[in-house]
């Protein structure tokens, strides 16, 4: 019979809060992870050819690195989940239910964070736009997408 595994509460605690964030468990923070990454996947999947994504890949990597501690801890905790879609238009679909349900989860868990993890992400995505030769309308639409699926310029109490 297989061990299913109790979901933990996770910590991360910060120099800037006061508090640890312990109202996350392991799979928030998987979901969390995995969704800034599928955020930058589909604006970076926009435009083809390997030396645009590894630059790509490098001003995401530092656009994280710039962002603070406890929004950092939010962005690269837990594990990355891979895709399961087959094709571009379900890794379209499957990234923007992600990242709705990632800003669901820290709007809900951690209200205090949810505007920096919403600010990092797309920081996040507007560098992999701008990395290789600017942003093409191909990238700002995906931008755009990636804004609404925060619920980026909306009440968040307002119904999604």
């Amino acid at each position: 019979m297989a061990r299913t595994r109790a979901a933990r509460p996770v910590s991360t605690s910060s120099p800037v809060a006061a508090r640890p964030v312990t109202d996350l468990v392991e799979d928030d923070l998987t979901l969390l992870h995995s969704a800034v990454v599928r955020a930058c996947a589909l604006v970076s999947l926009t435009e083809t050819g390997p030396f645009e994504h590894l630059a790509e890949a490098i001003a995401a990597s530092r656009a994280v690195a710039r962002t603070p501690a406890p929004i950092r801890a939010l962005l690269t905790g837990g594990h990355r989940q891979g895709p399961s879609a087959h094709s571009a238009q379900e890794l379209q679909i499957e990234a923007l239910d992600l990242i709705r349900r990632a800003a669901a989860v820290v709007d809900a868990k951690v209200p205090d964070r949810a505007a920096g993890y919403r600010d990092a992400v797309m920081a996040c995505v507007h560098e992999v736009a701008v990395a290789a030769d600017g942003a093409s309308p191909r990238e700002q639409a995906a931008i755009e997408r990636v804004r609404e699926a925060l619920g980026v310029g909306r009440d968040p109490s307002a119904p999604r």
